[in-house]
């Protein structure tokens, strides 16, 4: 890495060309690294101005990796997580004559503290006639 005169020299001293050019020269890794580690400073001088709370320089760069490498091991997934599904064709029947058919479904999506359901009516001719899509909150009981 010479982010030190040779960059400088190159890019001028305009902070967001050296920025971009530390991008163009050195490459997405450093460029992420570089950003991170200057929003953590940002962030950090926020914290003393409006908090009040001063950290350790030191301490801020090795956060900033420490943040980075969290997060690049949170985008990896490992391949026996993902599981090979097979199913076999299912085809819709209808109900006798005379009746109605209701197929609901439901599903959670934990990841957002969703649940929602989904209902769909038809007659014995395979005719819809209704259907219903709600979605709540999750709510926790104690």
């Amino acid at each position: 890495m010479y982010w030190g005169s040779n960059l400088y020299s190159t890019l001028g001293s305009n902070n967001l060309d050296w920025i971009w050019g530390i991008w163009k020269f050195e490459g997405e890794v450093v460029f992420a690294r570089v950003a991170v580690v200057l929003w953590s400073i940002w962030n950090v001088r926020n914290s003393a101005v409006f908090k009040d709370s001063v950290k350790i320089p030191s301490k801020v760069a090795a956060g900033a990796l420490r943040y980075i490498q969290e997060f690049q091991n949170a985008q990896v997934k490992p391949v026996h997580m993902v599981q090979q599904v097979t199913r076999e064709s299912v085809r819709w029947s209808a109900p006798v004559e005379g009746w109605y058919k209701v197929n609901m479904d439901g599903a959670v999506f934990a990841d957002i503290q969703k649940v929602g359901i989904g209902v769909v009516i038809r007659n014995d001719g395979g005719e819809f006639l209704g259907a219903l899509l709600s979605c709540w909150t999750m709510v926790r009981m104690q």
